[in-house]
This record gives structure tokens, C-alpha cells and sequence, in this order.
């Protein structure tokens, strides 16, 4: 297949909705569009090409299953790829609205002082390709671990179970239309270190690595989700951290409106009630979901699916309105 139009970091931050945590990193001497984030995508309109091509290094752990992305067209169903082969789709000469989306990872990909994230070195279509960004009116920010991020949606494999435009924050995503920033890292929290070297909420915040400051950016609202793996901590500790990132939260972006959802296995619920029951927030209860899940932490697609409808609902109503 003939390639004539070849776009390179620039090119994507000039043409394409960067949705998400993403910065240029040099990787393996080439720079690269990089995030760390499950959840992270580029979203854009490409009219007169007969085909789209990503080319990303197999950049995660060797030790682990080989990270994946995900494209949508037009708004159906989402295409898996692993990173170690062709990421190619065909398309018509119309306008079309895609969405590449980092999709999966493994445990072990060392993403925070090992340079293990999602690295896009390019995208090539036909000529004479036409690419815009596309960007929807809303913009929120969920926060939160490994549910957030979409891990364990599918089964029990890393990486090609992972799914975060199928987890809650992906349906809530596309019913209410929204462009997403996913911070959430796998077994992370306000108390508990993530994998892959991930610190606590509280410095992930605005890092998107060891060595990348990322400052928090001010949404119409942020959605937390935090507190399933700090449960083997007390009452009193998690209180004082939660208490503490409200107020790096509020310091950071006073002008947002928060949604904090209690956690599905409803750790801590009495401590957000104390925390929060008479501050600005919207304070989610989740214990009447009926969340079937995977492995008794994570939602399985059905549990993904009954969260995302019920917090778009919750958003739709107590925040769009």
C-alpha cells in the first residue's frame, strides 16, 4: 500500500484532539507522542485517505503481554491491536471521526522511571488526507486506580483484558459525550503505592512520570474514585489523606465541581460521609449498584456498564444540566 502522508509528533499536536495526559518524549532516540494513562486517546475528523496506519514501539516489559491500543470509526465498534504489530484499517474517501485510545498494558511495564508508557512515533494516511482535530463540549476528569483505568474489564489477562472505553468512565464517556482524562493507575491510592513504581494519588496528581511535571488542568468537573486498595488501612489514616487531597484538589483547581464516588465494595464509606457531607461535593453512593465483577474488585462488562450508565445519569442531571 502506497504511504504519502506521513504525520510525525508535531503534526499530531497540530491535527489531532490530544485527550488525556500526553507529552513528547524521546524514546529510543525518536520522539514520540507518550502517556502513561490507560484511557488516553487522539481524536480527529480525516476526510480523502484510504487508509490509516499507527506506528508505536513495543515499548513495554518483555516480561509481560505487549501493550494494546484500541480505533474507533465513526463512533462503532472499537479494533484492538497489540503495539508489536500492523495497526492499519481501511477507510473510505468520506469523512470519518477517529479514535486511537491506549487501551492496555501489563503489571509489570515499569511506567514511572523506566520510560514503559505508550509511545507513538507516527501516523500515515494517503494523500491528499485532510485531518482536524475533533473536540467535544464537555471535558471531565476521573481519578482513581485500576478500576478507573479500565483494568479487568474482559478476564484476568493484562493488557488484552484491559479496557477503558468499556470500563464506567468509558460508558459515562459516550453517553454524555465527553472528552476524557483518565489519571488512574493499577493498585494505586491515597495510602498504597501503584505498580510499575507509581507513587500515591496525591504526587501522581500532576506527574506523568518520574520525571514529567504535568499540571492539573480545570475541567467542568472532576470525578474521584479512590479507596478500594487502601481497605487494610484504618479509618483515621485514610480520613487524614482524604482530607489532605481535597485540599491539594481545591488549591489546584478551585474553580471545578467534584464528584467523589464511594467506592463499589464500599471502603470507607463512612469516612467520605464525614468528610464530605458538608463540602461542595457531590458524594456518589454505590451500594445499591448491583455490580456483577471479575474478580470481586473489578466490574466485569455488565458491572462496567450498570456504573457508567448510573454516574452519567448522576452527571446529566446534578452537573450538565
Amino acid at each position: 500500500m502506497m504511504i504519502d502522508l506521513t504525520l510525525l509528533t508535531t503534526d499530531i499536536l497540530n491535527n489531532t484532539n490530544l485527550v488525556g495526559r500526553w507529552t513528547i518524549k524521546q524514546i529510543h532516540g525518536i520522539d514520540t507522542i507518550y502517556s502513561t494513562n490507560l484511557g488516553s486517546s487522539l481524536k480527529f475528523e480525516i476526510n480523502h485517505s484510504q487508509f490509516l496506519r499507527l506506528n508505536c514501539f513495543n515499548n513495554g516489559n518483555y516480561l509481560g503481554n505487549p501493550q494494546e491500543v484500541a480505533i474507533r470509526i465513526d463512533g462503532l465498534t472499537w479494533t484492538r491491536f497489540r503495539v508489536n504489530e500492523l495497526i492499519e484499517l481501511p477507510l473510505s474517501d468520506n469523512q470519518h471521526l477517529i479514535e486511537i485510545m491506549f487501551a492496555g498494558n501489563s503489571d509489570v511495564d515499569e511506567i514511572w522511571t523506566g520510560k514503559q508508557g505508550l509511545a507513538i512515533k507516527s501516523i500515515q494516511t494517503s494523500k491528499p488526507a485532510i485531518i482536524t482535530p475533533y473536540i467535544n463540549r464537555h471535558h471531565v476528569t476521573f481519578i482513581g486506580d485500576s478500576i478507573t483505568a479500565g483494568c479487568w474489564v474482559n478476564g484476568k489477562k493484562t493488557s488484552a483484558d484491559y479496557s477503558p472505553y468499556a470500563n464506567y468512565v468509558g460508558i459515562c464517556s459516550d453517553i454524555l459525550q465527553l472528552d476524557a482524562t483518565y489519571i488512574a493507575y493499577s493498585a494505586a491510592g491515597l495510602i498504597r503505592h501503584g505498580l510499575g513504581g507509581v507513587p500515591t494519588t496525591n504526587e501522581y496528581l500532576t506527574k506523568l512520570d518520574s520525571e514529567t511535571y504535568y499540571p492539573l488542568k480545570r475541567p467542568e468537573l472532576i470525578v474521584i474514585n479512590l479507596g478500594t486498595n487502601d481497605i487494610i488501612h484504618s479509618n483515621q489514616a485514610f480520613k487524614l489523606k482524604l482530607t489532605d487531597f481535597y485540599q491539594q484538589l481545591t488549591k489546584l483547581v478551585p474553580d471545578s465541581h467534584y464528584l467523589f464516588i464511594i467506592p463499589f465494595n464500599q471502603s470507607f464509606q463512612s469516612v467520605f460521609h464525614e468528610v464530605f457531607d458538608h463540602e461542595p461535593v457531590i458524594l456518589v453512593e454505590t451500594n445499591d449498584w448491583q455490580i456483577p465483577y471479575t474478580d470481586q474488585v473489578h466490574p466485569n462488562l455488565a458491572g462496567s456498564k450498570i456504573a457508567g450508565e448510573k454516574l452519567a445519569a448522576i452527571i446529566q442531571t446534578q452537573v450538565f444540566k
